[in-house]
């Protein structure tokens, strides 16, 4: 009687010929080879509790492969290849069971292609032919998780495997980086199964105040890959209006968050040297070494690399011919021109020596009646208590010590009617007078004690804004705060 051990040599004989050979690790199972001796997968590969199929023992190998009947073979059994699948063969057995749909292990792992026997790995269209109500694979209807686990759920997958994953067709659409921002948590588990935390990091210079940031967990597989890669910064199609940057401002102040997934302040400063967008600008994060820097932004008519990661774009607010045009824009201050500018910058064309005055020629012999008419805003250009006073007095017109009738000689009884002139334009007054000059007359304490109130004065009123100024005429020195 032939042993079960002779039997199983002379099947393995005649499924394999008579030629010697060995198999490796790395060349994996012939099944072909096998197919007449092991023509069931299940007597090979049972499910464990797990979920995940098991492989035979090495030993039962070497019941014929023993070296002197059969040439030994090396083979410790496959390594279990890491994957993010979420899937068990007993549990999709046992469902499909359920439905009165029949399946098997060859209707997964054989293909027509192949030889009889061959095996072959899983692919997700072989999913999709019996699921045919799901959408087609990497389509944006899908729901990854249904098959998928999280990125920071399948430690086993090499940076190289996580690099080849499949790119879905939206995220190659020139709208996509402007529009892939997740919004409910669905969406946001979704970006998880490729995703982790360094994905946003990469270009978000706000992305620790972002909740669909925040939510995803830290992988440093992802970390390593996306380590020096540039940061891209789509241009938004309102930055695009012709008009954009003189109102961009506006969409700043309304929505500072938006502009922080691109922009750090530096963005803002290359501009803005000037005081009127500091609320603005503060409200941005502050580019650090090591993270991303952000759209820089470069002066100039076109656009320029900046250096390192990041692109530049040109900030050009007023047309070419501006510097000649300027005036009117500055009469009524649009664009507001303290939001870029100093007043030295003005100072630097306007110092009446290398270029010309503001003014016309022979401007100040005839400025008095424009200024106290408010033709233009002296105070844009002029501290009316230094400027002002400083060229009255050397030319005489401004008081020095007790008053006298410097300015005013040419009008009678100018003391006694001064007070509605004062009220209608204090600021023309303080153009030659200090407040030392009015308490002389107006102070109770120091001076004559003429009251500068007019008729329906509410002393309690005023009192109740600011003390200090009644004070300074009927106490003396402002008292000082405790």
């Amino acid at each position: 009687m032939i042993g079960r051990r002779s039997l199983r040599l002379l099947l393995v004989l005649t499924a394999a010929g008579s030629g010697a050979w060995t198999l490796t690790q790395r060349q994996g199972f012939p099944h072909e080879r096998h197919a007449h001796l092991f023509p069931v997968c299940a007597g090979c590969h049972q499910e464990d509790d797990a979920g995940a199929p098991t492989y035979p023992d090495p030993q039962l190998c070497a019941a014929c492969h023993d070296g002197a009947e059969r040439e030994r073979v090396a083979w410790s059994g496959p390594r279990v290849r890491p994957s993010n699948l979420r899937f068990s063969h007993g549990e999709h057995a046992r469902l499909a069971e359920q439905a009165g749909a029949g399946v098997d292990c060859g209707g997964c792992h054989t293909s027509s292609d192949a030889g009889a026997g061959a095996v072959v790995p899983a692919a997700a269209a072989t999913c999709l032919a019996c699921h045919k109500a799901a959408p087609e694979h990497l389509n944006p209807a899908s729901d990854c998780r249904a098959c998928h686990r999280p990125l920071a759920e399948a430690p086993g997958l090499s940076t190289e495997r996580i690099r080849a994953f499949p790119r879905p067709a939206p995220h190659d659409s020139p709208e996509f980086l402007q529009r892939h921002a997740p919004a409910p948590a669905a969406a946001i588990a979704q970006c998880a199964i490729c995703h982790a935390r360094e994905s946003c990091e990469r270009c978000h210079l706000n992305a620790p105040a972002l909740a669909a940031t925040t939510t995803l967990a830290r992988d440093d597989r992802v970390r390593d890959m996306v380590e020096g890669m540039a940061a891209e910064y789509p241009r938004p199609t309102d930055h695009a209006r012709a008009d954009w940057r003189g109102r961009h401002g506006r969409s700043a102040r309304a929505d500072a968050a938006s502009c922080a997934n691109c922009h750090a302040r530096t963005s803002c400063e290359t501009c803005h040297i000037g005081p009127g967008a500091r609320d603005a600008i503060a409200a941005l994060p502050a580019a650090r070494p090591g993270l991303p820097q952000g759209v820089r932004i470069a002066r100039g008519a076109a656009d320029a690399p900046a250096g390192g990661a990041v692109r530049a774009r040109a900030a050009l607010l007023h047309p070419r011919d501006f510097l000649r045009s300027h005036e009117a824009a500055a009469a009524v201050d649009q664009p507001a021109c303290s939001g870029c500018h100093a007043r030295s910058f003005c100072v630097d064309c306007h110092d009446g020596a290398s270029h010309p005055d503001f003014h016309v020629a022979n401007f100040a012999l005839r400025h008095g009646a424009e200024a106290y008419a408010r033709e233009s805003d002296c105070a844009a250009c002029h501290n009316t208590e230094v400027f002002c006073r400083a060229c009255h007095e050397a030319a005489g017109r401004a008081s020095r010590g007790r008053l006298d009738a410097a300015f005013h000689n040419a009008q009678p009884l100018w003391l006694l009617k001064h007070g509605q002139a004062a009220r209608q334009g204090l600021e023309s007054c303080t153009s030659c007078h200090a407040q030392r000059d009015c308490m002389q007359c107006h102070s109770r304490t120091g001076g004559w004690g003429v009251s500068p109130h007019g008729p329906g004065f509410d002393p309690a009123r005023m009192a109740e804004k600011n003390q200090l100024v009644c004070a300074r005429c009927h106490v003396g020195k402002p008292p000082r705060r405790k």
